[in-house]
């Protein structure tokens, strides 16, 4: 019944594939700062992973990470929005993103993963640039298998593992590399993760 309930709240939101307490938090956020929810994007809100380089899907999402659950505040809002966060139980890890002037053009690695994306064109300029930076700092070497990221320090391999520094490997495997989704412009990903939950827990 919950699984069904998330199912028709997210119907109702066809522009996010966000997990529905998230969405209501920033709704409540939204009103108190008198915004509207477009003006408080989150970054998953804003990127989707291009189909032709569908398979880095998974590893794209996990490299982002929590990242994807970032708010993108106004910088005139930012100083309410801190205040309000603050003083209130929000029964979430909330993460804020101020959207601040451009000082420089991000760069982002010519094979790296903020390349295999697609970034939502009607958002904000200012938006797109905190986005950009944001990208920029997470940004990863792309490569076609461990040998080369044995070799490569910030890269990733399609299946989700990653270098750090020279000697320093990870691989976070607490979920499958095909759950829990977040991009893109639209909730069907969501939609359809939410039917596949009811159908495992009604068998």
């Amino acid at each position: 019944q919950d699984l069904r309930a998330e199912h028709d709240a997210v119907r109702q939101r066809p522009g996010s594939n966000l997990p529905m307490e998230f969405q209501r938090f920033r709704s409540d956020l939204a009103e108190h700062l008198s915004l509207s929810e477009d003006e408080l994007p989150f970054v998953a809100e804003l990127i989707e992973v291009q189909k032709k380089e569908h398979s880095w899907r998974g590893a794209i999402e996990r490299a982002i990470g929590s990242h994807r659950l970032r708010i993108l505040v106004p910088p005139n809002a930012m100083h309410e929005a801190l205040h309000w966060v603050n003083k209130r139980h929000n029964r979430l890890h909330v993460r804020l993103l101020e959207v601040r002037a451009a000082t420089a053009t991000p760069q982002f690695f010519s094979d790296g993963f903020a390349c295999k994306l697609n970034l939502k064109s009607t958002a904000p300029v200012t938006h797109l640039h905190a986005l950009k930076q944001l990208l920029a700092d997470l940004d990863r070497h792309c490569v076609a298998d461990v040998e080369a990221l044995q070799e490569t320090p910030h890269a990733m391999t399609a299946q989700g593992m990653m270098s750090g520094r020279a000697d320093r490997f990870d691989k976070q495997d607490h979920k499958r590399l095909d759950q829990d989704w977040m991009t893109g412009f639209d909730n069907r990903d969501r939609l359809a993760q939410l039917l596949q939950q009811s159908e495992q827990a009604e068998k």
